[in-house]
């Protein structure tokens, strides 16, 4: 692992952090689930994930070297996607996948198989 990037490795698993109602949790390696309890549509997950994308962009420094980040955001929604929390992770881990699989720094909105819909996708940050 470079050393500029060890700081924030050794920060355990398993942590999270709250800001007002929002919880932002580490579930270990590079991997992160953030609750945010007051989204009421999916257009407004979109806007929080794609602000987030742009905040994560930087510019960041470690150690005194540049250091740049790239996310991809995986988005499942309460009571759509499920009512229990691993339903809901294991929605969003799919659209991570999706959101990966289209290019680094995007998000996607899970959608299930079958729906007509395509899922939906944000670009910026990256």
């Amino acid at each position: 692992m470079p050393p500029a990037t060890r700081p924030c490795a050794k920060r355990p698993a398993g942590c999270a952090v709250r800001c007002a109602r929002d919880t932002l949790a580490r579930m270990g390696g590079d991997e992160f689930t953030i609750v945010l309890p007051g989204i009421r549509t999916p257009a407004e997950s979109v806007r929080r994930a794609e602000a987030l994308l742009a905040a994560l962009s930087g510019p960041w420094s470690v150690a005194g070297r540049p250091v740049r980040l790239r996310a991809s955001i995986g988005i499942a929604l309460s009571p759509d996607h499920g009512d229990e929390a691993e339903a809901l992770m294991r929605c969003a881990d799919i659209a991570m996948y999706e959101a990966k699989r289209r290019g680094r720094g995007r998000c996607a909105l899970y959608a299930a198989p079958g729906d007509a819909e395509t899922p939906a996708e944000a670009g910026a940050a990256g």
